[in-house]
């Protein structure tokens, strides 16, 4: 029998975000991680971890991309 409600949680707020941003925008999360993986070096990698991401999808976007 399967639960019919359960609760996330982490102490880690940009783990919960990325969760919750791929569950309500999982084709952003795929594009934005296409853009990331077209543009992978080294150097891009130092300048989006150095990078204040404008909103939630893209903070998303990045952890996902950084700890990849």
């Amino acid at each position: 029998m399967r639960p019919q409600q359960a609760i996330l949680s982490d102490i880690n707020d940009q783990l919960i975000n990325a969760y919750v941003q791929i569950k309500m925008n999982v084709g952003h999360i795929i594009e934005g991680l296409a853009r990331h993986q077209s543009l992978h070096s080294k150097e891009h990698y130092y300048q989006t971890r150095d990078a204040i991401p404008k909103d939630e999808l893209e903070a998303a976007i990045n952890f996902i991309y950084l700890r990849a």
